[in-house]
């Protein structure tokens, strides 16, 4: 989906709570939310554990920097 091999882990926020800057949408094409927006449609809601890991995406979604950030959290 993103085009990067995964960190060793995502940092999320529990609790379906969520606020981003008006700057952070347009930072990645629409072509991007198109993609993310078929995906889920032909899941046709068979599976709602993946809109749970979605929700954990959120922050490589909308932080451009999110895998050196990552990188930088201890293990």
């Amino acid at each position: 989906m993103f085009g990067e091999e995964p960190p060793p882990f995502i940092p999320f926020c529990p609790g379906a709570i969520l606020g981003v800057h008006r700057h952070a949408v347009p930072a990645r094409p629409r072509s991007f939310y198109r993609r993310l927006l078929e995906h889920f449609e032909r899941l046709a809601h068979r599976n709602p554990e993946e809109g749970h890991y979605m929700e954990r995406f959120w922050v490589a979604v909308f932080e451009p920097d999110w895998m050196r950030r990552v990188a930088s959290f201890p293990a």
